[in-house]
């Protein structure tokens, strides 16, 4: 099985979704994590990786309008229904210790009171005042990704009226391609391990960085001795 992937400049090339310039030796944009826009973390790989590269193509941005769209709607619910209802238990859970705190909702709790304290620490109060500002950024979050999106969108068509442009195909070898997939589960699998380890879940991370080491040694090994083309 043979696979066309268009001839581009790969040192000019940009992700659709993040807009970060990425690589794109082979064609494909490579995977690469996506650090939410004010969001404070990253994911293990953006959904814009393994498509084409923005200068080629828009194809990976209406399904990601229509997830973020979708998050929004279901973020604006949940805010809807917990000032409505406020929880009569607010619990949490510590990711690090796995210590457990408890919260009930006191007597007559309303948050409109001008007498409430949001900044008491330990209390029920200011538990469900930093989820309601969770709750309330999440939507912020939500609503400039989606505006940022739509905006690539229609500069993208602005700049290609006609559609996506019919560039020059390439094929890659049977080898090269085995090549690529080995280097990208590499890249993926050490994401995901950095990620597990920045929440402390160490065992889980070792194991992802040794998957990650297994596919770079294949990928050493068919460029090395069976002369594939490197990443």
């Amino acid at each position: 099985m043979r696979l066309s992937v268009p001839v581009i400049n790969h040192h000019q090339t940009t992700c659709q979704i993040c807009a970060r310039p990425i690589l794109s030796k082979l064609g494909l944009i490579a995977h690469h994590g996506y650090r939410r826009p004010g969001g404070g973390w990253q994911t293990a790989s953006c959904i814009g990786a393994r498509h084409l590269p923005y200068e080629v193509s828009c194809d990976a941005l209406p399904p990601a309008i229509k997830i973020i769209e979708s998050w929004l709607n279901e973020c604006k619910e949940n805010l809807k229904t917990f000032l409505a209802n406020p929880p009569s238990v607010l619990v949490e859970i510590s990711t690090w210790s796995n210590k457990k705190w408890e919260w009930t909702r006191p007597e007559n709790f309303n948050q409109n009171d001008p007498s409430y304290r949001s900044s008491m620490p330990h209390t029920y109060e200011c538990e469900y005042s930093h989820r309601k500002h969770a709750y309330e950024n999440n939507i912020r979050t939500a609503t400039s990704e989606l505006a940022f999106l739509n905006d690539r969108l229609a500069k993208w068509h602005e700049k290609h009226p006609e559609g996506v442009p019919a560039p020059v195909k390439k094929v890659l070898s049977s080898i090269d391609q085995r090549a690529d997939r080995a280097y990208q589960r590499s890249a993926y699998w050490l994401c995901k391990a950095n990620e597990l380890a920045e929440k402390g879940k160490k065992a889980q991370a070792e194991k992802c960085y040794e998957m990650s080491s297994r596919h770079l040694m294949r990928y050493n090994d068919l460029v090395e001795k069976h002369g594939a083309k490197e990443v």
